[in-house]
């Protein structure tokens, strides 16, 4: 009774049922080359939204595999291409899978876009739909764009996880270190953040560095604090002339430039301009005597005494008493 039963539910399926059976098992197994034989054999190439979701998404979980990842792409590409006219509204499902697809692709600015474009539609935005643009952009090594992403997640009130986080540490340290190998070399860089209490100030510890040792500093300045220099007519001069002569380097948002300058002025042993004490870094280290003897030997101080700048460098000696052990003195000017 119950196997006759069956055979009438089986019977009673209308094409487009069968259709979205055959589908939904393409679907839960992963089997993209079925779900291509699947669409293949369709009697209408166009499908309904829900319909091409599940192709992208078959398409999008064959990305892993080296051996269905180029079709998946190509197959994924040309479906939503045929599909994406003018009356075609695409929800935030779609647009997610074809941003995966994009950026599997290395086409990270095309699934920012696809991204950026759900607000066209009155979607909802998710952090998944820019994910894969950002981790392109971070794959890539393209800072300044993954950075754009970042900041336009922030501004439709998402927060980026731990796996897109992860990604933007890498990208920033890689481009930090990359900016370090450049065949310009610094003897001096200036911590701007603490620097910067006016334009001018800045501007005669910069100058007055280059007047001591005739070389150019590396300015390390937050990029928060760049824009709003940019902004302001009376500054905007000095930063863009720093910026073409390679002086001028822009922390991304959400870090600590502290990290940065000090890092490139152990790297590059050179010195550090800077009124900073480093205390924050110093209850962060396991062992505090070394840093203190490098601050001894890099860290250049200034002072502004009525309007006048007076650079303070490091001593030529060490100011710590020094032990010497086993040491013997003789005094004598006789020999017996």
């Amino acid at each position: 009774m119950n196997h006759q039963n069956t055979r009438r539910k089986k019977q009673k399926l209308t094409p487009e049922a069968q259709f979205r059976a055959t589908l939904d098992l393409c679907s839960r197994t992963k089997d993209l080359s079925a779900a291509v034989s699947l669409y293949e054999s369709s009697a209408s190439p166009t499908l309904t939204l829900n319909n091409l979701n599940s192709f992208l998404y078959i398409c999008s979980n064959s990305l892993s595999n080296p051996e269905t990842r180029d079709s998946a792409i190509n197959f994924g590409f040309n479906l939503f291409h045929h599909h994406n006219k003018e009356n075609f509204k695409p929800n935030e499902a779609t647009l997610t899978a074809m941003a995966r697809l994009a950026a599997a692709k290395g086409h990270g600015d095309y699934a920012f876009e696809l991204a950026k474009s759900v607000k066209n539609y009155a979607v909802a935005p998710k952090l998944r739909t820019y994910a894969p643009a950002l981790i392109c952009f971070c794959g890539s090594g393209e800072a300044d764009k993954a950075y754009e992403v970042e900041e336009h997640v922030k501004s439709v009130g998402l927060h980026l996880e731990e796996p897109e986080l992860a990604a933007l540490l890498k990208v920033r340290a890689f481009s930090w270190c990359e900016f370090l190998r450049s065949p310009i070399f610094y003897d001096c860089i200036v911590d701007s953040g603490y620097v910067l209490n006016s334009r001018e100030q800045l501007d005669d510890v910069v100058k007055e560095v280059h007047k001591s040792s005739k070389k150019w500093p590396l300015v390390v300045l937050h990029k928060k604090r760049i824009r709003s220099l940019l902004e302001d007519v009376s500054k905007r001069k000095l930063i863009e002339e720093w910026t073409d002569q390679g002086l001028l380097y822009g922390t991304p948002y959400g870090s600590n430039d502290d990290w940065y300058w000090l890092y490139a002025a152990v790297k590059l042993k050179c010195l550090l301009v800077t009124n900073d004490e480093m205390r924050d870094h110093i209850f962060e280290l396991l062992g505090s005597n070394f840093f203190f003897r490098w601050k001894e030997r890099h860290q250049v101080r200034y002072t502004f005494m009525k309007g006048n700048l007076k650079l303070t460098m490091p001593p030529s000696y060490s100011l710590v008493i020094q032990v010497v052990i086993c040491a013997f003195v003789n005094t004598s000017t006789e020999i017996r």
